[in-house]
């Protein structure tokens, strides 16, 4: 069975009240698409006004089922008056981001520090 190519999360917390979201390119099956959706939603819960900052560095190539998990995150953080914002962003992942019109319901930033930044104004 080939194996294609996924974004998994990597969670790190920033002390305060944002957190980040790593993603970094793996090799795996297309089934842990799943897990990863199912990881991203879990991480809001408990939280009433999620700030959360996702982290693209080091991605090279996004599925469309991502692109589909991060408009649900998106659509979630969004339901319980909190904010997500993208740095890090590749021109290859940022034309697919256009394509969906991605980049115009979700902030996106050129680095950590100014998405960081973005939150304190």
């Amino acid at each position: 069975m080939a194996k294609n190519k996924i974004v998994k999360p990597i969670i790190v917390n920033r002390p305060g009240s944002i957190g980040v979201i790593k993603l970094e390119d793996v090799m795996g099956a297309q089934r842990d698409d799943a897990e990863m959706r199912m990881k991203l939603r879990t991480i809001i819960e408990g939280t009433d006004t999620p700030r959360i900052i996702l982290d693209m560095k080091g991605v090279q190539t996004i599925s469309s089922l991502m692109l589909g998990a991060v408009m649900a995150l998106n659509l979630r953080i969004r339901r319980q008056n909190g904010e997500l914002r993208i740095c890090n962003v590749t021109p290859d992942i940022s034309v697919a981001f256009n394509l969906v019109r991605l980049s115009a319901i979700i902030p996106i930033d050129d680095t950590i520090d100014d998405a960081y930044e973005a939150f304190d104004a």
